[in-house]
């Protein structure tokens, strides 16, 4: 299967309309916080994407350059697996991953998963943080030639609750969280087209766990109490000049968060107290934060 990127424009948008494209999927009776979607055909394997991003999404369809690929791409790429190939995947749509509180760990499985691939990682190879077996990863790499690699978090780390062998796959994404990151098509059906005939192969195989340390897997929690996932917002080489960043803003419709200093679409902030703070700062934001919300630079 070759996949065909000419609607990825319009999942390029803010968090809340492209929750409404999936609003038929979100798992209902969950706070903002634990919002997640699930596709659930009652397929053997689960494909995993999160629907936040670092920056406002944003994309040139001529280049495929822009913003917010990870992990609008995944999503994408997700929501056309899921929907082609029903017999073999299911599709959970998560939030909160990039500043490490991913909803996925409030997602309750329908049924058992043979095993589960995240759609979240920059590159052409996969990393697993000890939560694939030994089996799985040898299988995986001679059977698609795909390299194995480190990674520091990802949604599937809060999937450990779920008993099989989890992977997250590099998907062609390039300078995956900076305002100007690229994706080659090329590259992400080569990724896609191994996955499909590993998946096409051991679909009806049962991997169990791995028993390693989840790598990295812990590191991200430590620092779940500020916004940003690793402070992002404070690393100049994302946020471009000031005259830069205000074109950007007015030509997108965004304007940056008063206490993490990410930008975001307009509707996905919110106004507190004369101040723009965007969902994710506001769940961790007291009374006195955001009376005198700290600037980062």
């Amino acid at each position: 299967m070759t996949i065909k990127f000419e609607y990825l424009y319009d999942y390029m948008c803010s968090k809340k309309l492209l929750a409404r494209r999936f609003h038929k999927y979100l798992v209902p009776n969950m706070p903002s916080e634990k919002k997640h979607f699930y596709i659930d055909n009652k397929a053997p394997i689960l494909l995993v994407a999160h629907i936040d991003t670092v920056q406002a999404p944003t994309v040139d369809m001529d280049t495929y350059t822009g913003a917010g690929f990870d992990d609008r791409l995944g999503v994408y790429i997700g929501a056309v697996l899921a929907l082609n190939f029903p017999d073999m995947f299911d599709l959970l749509l998560t939030d909160y991953e990039e500043c490490g509180r991913s909803t996925a760990s409030f997602f309750v499985p329908s049924h058992d998963y043979n095993f589960i691939v995240g759609l979240d990682r920059e590159g052409l190879d996969y990393v697993d943080y000890g939560l694939a077996s030994d089996r799985f990863n040898k299988l995986f790499e001679d059977f698609t030639e795909i390299k194995h690699s480190w990674g520091s978090f990802s949604d599937i780390c809060s999937l450990d609750h779920i008993e099989c062998s989890k992977i997250n796959l590099g998907i062609g994404v390039h300078r995956s969280h900076s305002a100007d990151s690229y994706f080659s098509p090329e590259e992400a059906n080569i990724q896609i087209d191994k996955l499909l005939c590993f998946c096409n192969e051991f679909k009806d195989t049962h991997f169990e766990p791995g028993e390693g340390e989840k790598w990295g897997a812990y590191g991200s929690y430590a620092n779940s109490s500020y916004c940003g996932y690793g402070s992002y917002g404070n690393n100049a080489g994302y946020l471009k000049s000031a005259d830069t960043r205000l074109a950007l803003a007015i030509e997108h419709d965004t304007s940056v968060c008063e206490y993490c200093g990410q930008y975001y679409y307009n509707d996905d902030l919110l106004q507190m107290n004369m101040f723009c703070i965007c969902e994710n700062c506001c769940d961790h934001l007291g009374i006195a934060d955001i009376a005198m919300p700290y600037k980062i630079n």
